[in-house]
């Protein structure tokens, strides 16, 4: 090949590599890379933005501890599809079906099958005042109703009851800082607290 053939071809190599990374650019782009369980979820945060790993936190916590909407969903798996007839959740208080071996939230609740993760915002908003209490049943009811004539799966069955009829909303930084810095405190103090016993917020918080 001479040399003027060698100058003809470039142009058109370097032409079909172009195309070709482009094409691969824009599959990349419009195929959906989205997962019903991600590793990893990026929070926006004034005070700077935390990344999570779902997994470290799935296997010490229980998913309505995040997941609030498990508790009163109505989308659950029957025991049927996974046991017999005789299998009857009725049967069992809600401890104790957590207590199954290889039994966890999404065993029976499919709230995460397909839909988007709720953003915490949507009930925590930044003006809320509330802190971490529940209401008592004399604030609706007359004196002769007390929290343990129900279990709590009965409490949300009551038709118009909602899980802020009982517990009050807390502003989103009270609500991340008390759920996540409080079990941090518990779990690996070592790591997440100071000597002067402040919370290091540079573990969860990139600047």
């Amino acid at each position: 090949m001479n040399g003027e053939q060698r100058k003809k071809k470039t142009p058109l190599v370097i032409l079909l590599f172009a195309v070709v990374m482009f094409a691969v650019a824009a599959i990349g782009y419009l195929t959906d890379q989205t997962s019903s369980d991600p590793d990893h979820y990026f929070i926006r945060n004034a005070g700077g933005d935390v990344l999570m790993k779902h997994k470290d936190h799935a296997s010490d916590l229980q998913c309505a501890d995040c997941h609030h909407d498990l508790l009163s969903s109505d989308d659950r798996t029957a025991c049927f599809d996974c046991h017999g007839d005789d299998v009857d959740a009725a049967d069992f208080e809600h401890a104790e079906l957590l207590e199954v071996e290889d039994h966890r939230c999404t065993t029976c609740h499919n709230s995460f099958s397909d839909k988007t993760p709720v953003n915490c915002r949507t009930c925590h908003v930044q003006e809320a005042k509330g802190t971490a209490s529940s209401a008592g049943c004399a604030e609706c009811h007359d004196e002769d109703v007390t929290p343990d004539l129900l279990t709590h799966d009965e409490m949300i069955a009551v038709e118009s009851h909602t899980c802020y009829d009982c517990h009050s909303v807390m502003a989103i930084s009270d609500a991340y800082h008390q759920q996540c810095s409080g079990c941090h405190v518990r779990s690996g103090q070592a790591r997440f607290v100071n000597a002067d016993g402040n919370a290091r917020c540079e573990i969860c918080h990139l600047k």
